[in-house]
């Protein structure tokens, strides 16, 4: 589920990026300002983790990358305790830094709490998907236990959408309570939550990725970017009246260019039909 919903988010971000570019007609530069992704796991390659703007890492900026961060690891004592996720984790960061993208997109491996992943101190926003007994051996043996690991990710002020309201009754309340305990006890500040509970029919109506799950993901995803729309308009409240109505047209633009960029998320190895 995790990895489909980074995967619709990637599609649709690179879909708001290159609308806002053609609004300013700013060139796109090697990913800058564009879309990096860090998925796991991989089906051909291992570079299929790591993409800026929807493509792969060439071969010798992969290596170039992995050459950097070996230098700067040589001769720490811990380095020795780093995992191929942790290094490849390690290569993605590198990458959207070196890349300045604008947004990254990251999953986490197993859980979220202890996470390699969950060392980043702030977020745009944090997603947590559906919740189901998988790792058990290392997240507990009920979905109350991994949903404490899963909620993890929540920081401090930093909004979350999550779409375990939407989970069978009887799991429903228990995962929810989890989820909202860990938003309202972050501190210094709360993060503020939102539990979507029914389907965006305009999203579930364009995504193509078979399972009716997917409808889901898909509507978790365009709840995230609503937020990302709105919250570039509120950063400039003083504009001029004609200016306002400028912007709120291009941010219909922008969004419904990320509801047509539904259609074409494409997830090969998952549910799929030849």
């Amino acid at each position: 589920m995790k990895g489909s919903v980074c995967h619709i988010l990637e599609q649709c971000l690179c879909a708001k990026v290159e609308t806002e570019r053609q609004r300013t007609r700013q060139p796109c530069t090697r990913g800058e300002g564009g879309v990096g992704v860090f998925v796991s796991p991989h089906l051909h390659t291992a570079r299929e983790r790591i993409r800026v703007d929807g493509q792969l890492l060439s071969k010798h900026e992969f290596v170039d990358t992995v050459d950097f961060i070996k230098n700067k690891l040589e001769g720490w004592p811990a380095a020795g305790w780093l995992n191929f996720f942790d290094k490849y984790f390690l290569v993605a960061i590198t990458t959207f830094v070196q890349r300045k993208v604008r947004y990254a997109v990251i999953e986490t491996g197993i859980g979220g709490r202890y996470d390699t992943t969950n060392f980043l101190p702030m977020v745009a926003a944090s997603v947590i998907t559906y919740i189901g007994f998988d790792h058990q051996d290392a997240l507990g043996a009920t979905v109350e236990e991994i949903a404490w690991h899963k909620a993890g990710i929540v920081k401090p002020g930093c909004p979350v959408f999550t779409t375990v309201a939407m989970q069978q009754q009887h799991q429903q309340q228990s995962i929810l309570a989890v989820v909202q305990s860990e938003a309202s006890h972050k501190l210094p500040e709360s993060a503020p939550l939102t539990a979507i509970t029914q389907l965006d029919e305009r999203a579930a109506a364009l995504i193509r990725l078979e399972g009716d799950y997917q409808a889901e993901n898909a509507s978790l995803a365009m709840a995230v970017i609503h937020y990302l729309i709105t919250t570039d308009q509120q950063q400039y409240p003083q504009q001029q009246q004609q200016q306002q109505q400028q912007n709120s047209e291009h941010q219909q633009q922008v969004l419904t260019a990320c509801y047509n960029a539904l259609q074409y998320v494409r997830h090969p190895g998952r549910f799929e039909v030849f």
